[in-house]
């Protein structure tokens, strides 16, 4: 069993704190995050839909977690396509 050791100063106690609850997570329809996302699209263009470096896009293309075509050495990514990586919670193209 672990114990936890917490040092507050002195005259405050646990009590003294309130439980906040959470508020519950909203679910968003890929289609409204993808608004604006073009029919093909670039890494960069991923990037900038789901907050992520261009680098990164490119990475989960090459280890196959997110289904692209691969033109000479472009990458492009269908819209379809992202919005079911999207829908799999990041985890399309991940078939072990």
């Amino acid at each position: 069993m672990t114990q936890v050791v917490l040092n507050l100063p002195p005259g405050v106690s646990l009590a003294d704190f309130q439980t906040v609850k959470p508020e519950p997570l909203v679910a968003i329809e890929p289609a409204v995050l993808l608004e604006g996302y073009p029919q093909v699209g670039t890494p960069e263009d991923v990037a900038e839909h789901l907050q992520l470096r261009p680098d990164a896009v490119r990475q989960l293309c090459r280890e196959s977690k997110l289904r692209a075509i691969k033109v000479g050495n472009l990458w492009r990514i269908p819209k379809a396509w992202l919005e079911e990586f999207m829908l799999a919670g990041g985890t399309a193209g991940d078939e072990e």
